[in-house]
């Protein structure tokens, strides 16, 4: 079940997500926070944050290459994570620009998604590194998962 956070307020977020995680596993599902970086979430180490505080070890975070491509997350912040957190990977690929505005990377995550290899993302973290997480990246990698 995929979760993201839209609620200002960090703390009441995640005293709803605790819940919201066990409800799932009731019913044999995993609850994933997603992260999109024009969110209070906007990056992988917020979401980490918010994932422990949430005290659910059934609780996880979904990497979308777009959305960690575009924010501040880097390639190495995945070897911090258990890979028991990460057990969803939404791989995509996108043209690339150096930045984008706040209503430009809403845009991108619905209208210019690409299938993988045939825009300027790489593979980012969808290949795996040394530890087993996702993480590798194709070709040149400036840390972001652009190859």
């Amino acid at each position: 079940m995929i979760t993201s956070a839209y609620d200002p307020d960090l703390s009441r977020f995640t005293d709803r997500l605790a819940p919201i995680s066990d409800l799932a596993s009731q019913y044999g599902l995993r609850a994933v926070l997603e992260f999109f970086p024009w969110t209070v979430v906007p990056d992988l180490s917020a979401a980490v944050k918010i994932v422990e505080a949430a005290e659910r070890p059934a609780l996880g975070i979904l990497v979308d290459t777009l959305h960690f491509n575009r924010s501040a997350s880097r390639l190495d912040d995945l070897d911090r994570i258990s890979a028991s957190r990460l057990p969803f990977v939404h791989v995509a690929d996108a043209p690339v620009q150096a930045s984008y505005t706040t209503e430009e990377l809403p845009h991108a995550g619905r209208a210019e998604r690409l299938p993988p290899g045939e825009g300027g993302i790489g593979s980012g973290p969808s290949e795996s590194n040394a530890s087993g997480h996702p993480g590798g990246a194709g070709g040149a990698d400036d840390g972001h998962g652009c190859g």
